[in-house]
């Protein structure tokens, strides 16, 4: 089951990956991430899980690789720095995730 809490495309690009794991988290609860629980939005009690959950897959499994490769387009000797390189983009894009910006 897919959780969306945003009403348009501009809700979900005016926030944060963070911050969209932690509603989608608040709605798996089954609260509305929006509810003020002691003075703020209950999905900003989530958020200590949603980093969590970011930060696990920091690391890219030998699936994303493998998905990635169909896309980049390189073959041979190549492919080994283009393997290096697209970790280091995976890991630079869940550290962007992780910054909360």
């Amino acid at each position: 089951m897919q959780y969306r809490w945003y009403a348009t495309l501009a809700d979900a690009v005016l926030t944060t990956s963070l911050e969209r794991a932690a509603r989608a988290l608040c709605g798996i609860d089954g609260a509305s991430p929006d509810l003020i629980v002691n003075g703020a939005p209950a999905w900003k009690a989530h958020l200590p899980q949603a980093h969590a959950v970011i930060e696990a897959i920091r690391a890219p499994t030998e699936a994303i690789i493998a998905a990635m490769e169909k896309t980049v387009p390189v073959d041979g000797a190549e492919w080994q720095f283009a393997r290096w390189l697209a970790r280091e983009h995976w890991h630079s894009m869940i550290d962007a995730a992780l910054s909360n910006s």
